[in-house]
């Protein structure tokens, strides 16, 4: 469990909860319980969310508009 506290440094609550129902999810396909990498991987996978919104948005955290090229 080391693995998953570091993993999950500086994770708010929320994203911890997020996670560990993303692990929940996983592990009720597998119809077996939470495990160790179950949690990795909702940890990884909302890591790797939250990166490519981080790319997609400006420093706001909003997205940017479409550039539209006006012409008169």
């Amino acid at each position: 469990m080391e693995e998953v506290a570091t993993e999950s440094e500086r994770f708010s609550f929320a994203q911890l909860r997020e996670a560990f129902i993303t692990a929940g999810q996983r592990a009720f396909e597998r119809n077996d319980e939470i495990g160790e990498e179950d949690l990795l991987w909702g940890i990884r996978s909302l890591r790797q969310s939250m990166l490519a919104d981080a790319n997609r948005s400006n420093s706001t955290g909003f997205r940017a508009a479409p550039q539209i090229e006006v012409t008169a």
